[in-house]
């Protein structure tokens, strides 16, 4: 499987709705798994990876 474009780098800023939409959905939390990958989200206000961990588990609830 095909890393998205914007996710061949190795640090990505995305929004939480990309996060969402792009990548937690079609490629479920395998890519942040990916050696080498490591996804920023940018809420707008401040950039947290911790709100990647949120997205993920929201993921795996599901």
């Amino acid at each position: 499987m095909r890393l998205p474009k914007y996710a061949q780098h190795r640090f990505v800023a995305i929004s939480i709705d990309d996060c969402m939409e792009k990548i937690c959905m079609p490629l479920g939390h395998n890519l942040f798994r990916s050696p080498g990958i490591q996804i920023i989200v940018d809420d707008g206000e401040k950039t947290s990876s911790n709100r990647i961990d949120f997205w993920m588990k929201r993921e795996e609830d599901r």
